[in-house]
């Protein structure tokens, strides 16, 4: 697809990367309308078809999010793939109560690796790559660290929020990557807490009950445009 975007580019006299992150951003709304019409609600089913409605969600909802991230900046979706990696294990392999501070040393020392290295190679230049997903990806495996940090600490000094949102095990490998690479959250944020993202994917957000949001896309289309319209 690359001569077809560099071909655009020039027609429109626009960057190339500006043109496919615009691109991916915008396939995400109707993508989304079709994740929710191909995909089960979990909530209304029960035993191995819950649990496989759940883990078809995780897994489609990561891979459609890779593949947009692939579209929109190529093979340097590897960085975020190897950090988040990494940062998987050591959810598993380190000590519950350290977790946090492990996890979070690696996913900033990581980003602020890959900002100094666009700094020296292209400071002050305006191209979009991939430190702008890895922004996201490093918030959201902080998010699961701290939160299962919260289940080693003391209940009683715990807020209610932490209370509801800590976690008692590690993700699973379709939990964690379905999160990280959520298609919804990954390019422009923003970094949805883990908590959040299962309610959803399981249905319990709503409860089973329709989801209508056709007149609240629709208004955040508007105020993007608005707000595009200003900026130029």
């Amino acid at each position: 697809w690359e001569p077809a975007v560099v071909g655009l580019a020039e027609a429109v006299s626009l960057p190339a990367d500006q043109i496919k992150y615009v691109s991916a951003l915008l396939a995400g709304i109707p993508i989304g309308f079709v994740f929710r019409a191909i995909t089960a609600d979990p909530f209304a089913k029960e035993g191995k078809a819950k649990a496989s409605a759940i883990v078809m969600r995780h897994n489609l909802c990561g891979l459609i999010g890779l593949m947009m991230v692939l579209f929109a900046f190529g093979w340097e979706i590897f960085h975020s793939i190897f950090s988040a990696s990494v940062s998987f294990l050591l959810l598993h392999a380190a000590p519950r109560n350290k977790v946090h501070i492990i996890v979070t040393v690696w996913a900033m020392a990581y980003m602020s690796g890959a900002h100094i290295y666009r700094m020296v190679v292209d400071y002050g230049g305006w191209t979009i790559d991939f430190t702008t997903p890895q922004l996201l990806v490093t918030q959201k495996m902080m998010n699961i660290a701290f939160a299962l940090y919260d289940s080693s600490r003391d209940a009683a000094k715990l807020t209610d929020e932490q209370k509801q949102r800590k976690l008692d095990k590690a993700p699973t490998v379709s939990e964690f990557y379905g999160y990280v690479f959520c298609l919804h959250t990954l390019l422009a944020g923003p970094a949805t807490d883990y908590n959040d993202y299962l309610t959803w994917i399981d249905g319990s957000k709503l409860s089973g009950k329709p989801c209508k949001s056709g007149f609240a896309v629709c208004k955040k289309i508007v105020g993007a445009i608005a707000c595009a319209v200003c900026f130029v």
